[in-house]
């Protein structure tokens, strides 16, 4: 099945929104958030004239969007997940790795702040293990 790279990217805003939102991130750390994933994300090639990648920019975008519909950290993950799951194509291991980074950055930085609430980080983990869900040669 095929993707686009702004699809990929409006999904990889999905998954790091949710582990966000999973932590109870506070609005205020909004930006500390975005700052730490510009680090994994910015050394991607841009070809606009916008301050960030353009890639990095349909990642912040869709992070703003689901959080001004108050979307749940759990229809986020699920959305990523499919993707995932529909697109093995698209994730080899160099970007697996990144993601992975990312994830566990997020999962440093913010602790959560209610326990009882779900891992999408170990949940995250766990999907990107399986590795017949990556191709070998990309």
């Amino acid at each position: 099945m095929k993707t686009d790279n702004r699809e990929f990217f409006e999904q990889l805003g999905n998954l790091f929104y949710a582990l966000a939102v999973g932590h109870s991130i506070e609005p205020i750390e909004v930006s500390e958030l975005k700052m730490l994933i510009s680090k994994d994300w910015m050394a991607y090639p841009q070809d606009s004239d916008l301050p960030i990648p353009q890639d990095v920019h349909f990642m912040f975008f869709e992070m703003d969007t689901l959080e001004g519909a108050q979307t749940s950290a759990s229809e986020a993950y699920n959305n990523f997940a499919k993707f995932y799951r529909l697109h093995p194509e698209v994730f080899n291991a160099a970007l697996t790795d990144t993601i992975k980074q990312t994830a566990t950055s997020i999962n440093s930085l913010f602790p959560a702040r209610t326990p009882s609430k779900k891992d999408y980080f170990a949940e995250l983990l766990a999907l990107l293990r399986k590795e017949e869900n990556i191709p070998e040669h990309q």
